[in-house]
């Protein structure tokens, strides 16, 4: 007998640990959230190379004044170098920011924060498959109805994320840090 199908899940830990959240009905969306985001994390550091992110920030630097419009072409070609889901999710918002008309690291701020919500939709998506896979479709629809919430509720938080992976705020609190635990005969659910 199994844990749950989260235990087979074929991402990274920190997704797993989403999916037994959204699986277990004890959990507040509140409480789901505090996991999506150190998996987000956790995504953006195995696959971010610092080499891109160096270069993607001093393009934002560079272009930061008068002519805003001239980012697009140092964008473009760093799109050419992105090599994974995430590097070239993060130069297609980043094109789409400067476009709209942000600029400098405000800009590369939104730009992340847009990229790792993609990310966070496409890790539900993951998710919610596995479960339709090796459970069934009402839990599945249950779990992706709880993460989708989770999710939500996460995006307050990606900013202070995304503020800290760019580098531009090391002093922001880690989201990665361990929530903490209830062990007591009164820390049962919130109500």
């Amino acid at each position: 007998m199994s844990d749950g199908p989260h235990r087979s899940l074929p991402m990274r830990a920190a997704w797993k640990r989403v999916a037994e959240r959204g699986d277990k009905p004890a959990y507040t969306p509140d409480e789901i959230s505090e996991r999506i985001v150190p998996a987000l994390e956790q995504d953006w550091r195995a696959e971010i190379r610092p080499a891109f992110m160096n270069e993607l920030t001093q393009a934002f630097k560079e272009h930061d004044g008068l002519f805003p419009e001239t980012i697009s072409d140092s964008l473009k070609s760093l799109g050419d170098q992105a090599q994974c889901g995430l590097e070239r999710s993060l130069i297609d918002h980043a094109i789409h920011v400067s476009e709209q008309g942000d600029q400098g690291i405000v800009a590369l701020e939104r730009a992340a924060c847009n990229a790792l919500m993609d990310r966070g939709s496409r890790g539900l998506l993951q998710v919610e498959e596995h479960y339709c896979r090796k459970s069934n479709l009402s839990r599945a629809r249950r779990v992706r109805e709880r993460l989708q919430a989770g999710l939500a509720l996460a995006r307050t938080n990606l900013t202070g994320s995304a503020r800290r992976l760019l580098g531009i705020d090391r002093k922001a609190k880690s989201a990665s840090a361990p929530s903490t635990r209830r062990d007591g005969i009164d820390d049962g659910v919130t109500l």
